[in-house]
């Protein structure tokens, strides 16, 4: 049953939606201005009728992507593969730096990721430890005009598997989540510009001031660029540098005067960025929780970013994910702050969360949890 009522075509509202996908992180917000999805989940096929379903709507003017996870972008595939609409994309600026090549020939883009895995070439450095300032701008890109000219072809990634077959079963399991990392930026990003969509960059930037975006959706820990361009680095490092969770792209949306306190996005972020939290989000605010309220991702509670909300008991944690043994962590669990989750561990079914505001605060008809 529809979440929404009647909103779908109507007058828009000021409402924030977690929505039920199972793995990963989806949100929905809707101001007076726009409409925005904040990250689609894990599953490609199934948020399409999701969308439509729980919010009884067929259009979003804007779609955001933190970070290439699988469980962020599927969905946002599907929903671009669909017959749903949106005007515009924004998406991370660290996956333009060889995106010529993968979209230009992305047979040499891929054998020379096989080259830099047998090689062990940085393999310690999946999880977070590239940051994307290291690499040297090399060349500016006319992305549209990339994706009209690229090569479709060699795209199998069983053709790649039995093409280097001399791989260990280590290597092979590698080459295939990158694989899969590099298809889903190919894939976003080709079906943003063919679609005509119009497609906002922004580079993750852990020390300068924020830019970009719009007076009532607004990054925190990059800058909106207008210049694109390719990068030195190799086909492995581009690959992990879009994968990393440091790198995630956080975002806020300010307070609402006389009305209700903003909601904060935080991805998977672990906040160690050096950019504060603008004061415009306002002192009780919905925060959707770090890397889904993950254990190893828990000194994002301490950094100084999030230290002040999570002590203050009118802060709003909203927690999505499906239900895992080592999530939440107990950190997370020891807060006695309002918390809700899409889904928590020992439950069979989840609840997509909904919040509007009432008597200058955000409120829910949906169960508090205990996680």
């Amino acid at each position: 049953m529809c979440v929404y009522g009647l909103l779908g075509g109507g007058e828009k509202m000021n409402k924030f939606v977690a929505l039920r996908v199972g793995s990963g992180d989806a949100f929905y917000l809707e101001r007076e201005e726009a409409s925005i999805l904040f990250d689609g989940g894990g599953s490609e096929k199934k948020f399409p009728s999701l969308f439509g379903k729980e919010l009884n709507l067929t259009h979003v003017d804007i779609i955001v992507c933190s970070h290439n996870d699988s469980d962020h972008v599927n969905g946002i595939i599907g929903y671009l593969n669909s017959s749903l609409t949106c005007k515009e994309v924004w998406l991370p600026a660290n996956w333009v730096g060889k995106i010529d090549t993968l979209l230009s020939n992305p047979e040499m883009f891929f054998e020379e990721l096989v080259v830099n895995i047998k090689d062990d070439v940085g393999i310690e450095y999946l999880e977070d430890n590239i940051c994307s300032a290291m690499f040297e701008n090399r060349l500016e890109l006319n992305i549209e005009n990339l994706v009209k000219k690229s090569n479709e072809s060699y795209l199998n990634f069983k053709n790649f598997r039995n093409n280097f077959s001399y791989l260990t079963i280590k290597h092979h399991k590698l080459f295939s989540k990158l694989f899969a990392s590099a298809m889903r930026i190919k894939e976003i990003t080709s079906l943003a510009y063919k679609k005509s969509l119009k497609v906002r960059w922004f580079q993750y930037d852990p020390a300068m001031q924020a830019t970009g975006g719009e007076n009532y959706f607004k990054p925190v820990n990059s800058i909106e660029i207008n210049k694109l361009y390719s990068k030195k680095m190799s086909a492995f490092q581009y690959l992990t540098l879009t994968r990393s969770n440091k790198e995630s792209l956080v975002f806020y949306s300010p307070k609402i005067e006389s009305l209700v306190d903003g909601v904060l996005f935080s991805a998977d972020s672990d906040y160690s960025f050096d950019q504060n939290i603008p004061s415009d989000l306002g002192k009780n605010p919905i925060i959707t929780v770090p890397h889904h309220g993950s254990k190893s991702n828990e000194k994002a509670y301490n950094a100084k970013q999030l230290k002040t909300y999570v002590s203050n008991t009118n802060t709003i944690l909203v927690r999505s994910d499906g239900s895992y043994k080592n999530r939440p962590g107990k950190n997370y669990k020891s807060f006695k702050l309002n918390k809700f989750c899409t889904r928590c561990n020992g439950y069979k079914t989840g609840q997509t969360i909904v919040m509007t505001p009432t008597n200058r605060s955000w409120t829910s008809s949906n169960y508090s949890c205990s996680c």
